[in-house]
């Protein structure tokens, strides 16, 4: 009950065989059985899938296009980083060593009394010898930069730069 035709029968319908082929093809329908059967099987396919009603769930296709669109841009910190576990431990091992590190420091300098590394440049500001008219010395704190300080004594009388 087979055809050597029968494989051609789909190319005719839809359209795929040359016009010589498709007018052998023809000819060849009207005559045999199986190819008939075959084309009437065919278009019956093809119209149950055009007539075929998909319902589709609003709710569903949201969901299914922002999984689609969330797959193209993954921000860096829900990205997922592959580590081997050698690799892993290695890394936990160097910032435990570093914290201990870190701690072993800070107490040995606490224990020796020497002061904070960043506190060495601040100074406490001390008064002058003249400390009846409150004035202070400011150049120390001049470290060659562009700034001058300049001082002015106040005279309690009264003059210029006299106090208020």
């Amino acid at each position: 009950m087979n055809c050597e035709f029968s494989e051609k029968v789909s190319l005719l319908i839809d359209r795929e065989l040359s016009p010589s082929d498709a007018e052998q093809m023809r000819k060849h329908l009207t005559g045999c059985r199986v190819c008939q059967q075959l084309e009437q099987d065919f278009l019956g396919l093809r119209h149950q899938i055009k007539s075929h009603e998909f319902d589709t769930n609003p709710i569903a296709q949201k969901q299914t296009l922002w999984k689609v669109l969330a797959s193209q841009s993954v921000p860096l910190w829900r990205r997922k980083i592959a580590l081997p576990a050698p690799v892993f431990a290695l890394v936990v091992v160097a910032l435990l060593a570093f914290a201990a590190w870190s701690v072993f420091v800070r107490t040995a300098l606490q224990q020796t009394g020497e002061p904070d590394r960043r506190a060495s440049n601040v100074k406490p500001v001390e008064e002058t010898s003249n400390t009846e008219s409150g004035a202070m010395d400011l150049s120390r704190f001049d470290h060659g930069g562009r700034a001058i300080l300049y001082t002015e004594r106040r005279s309690e009388t009264g003059g210029k730069g006299a106090s208020r």
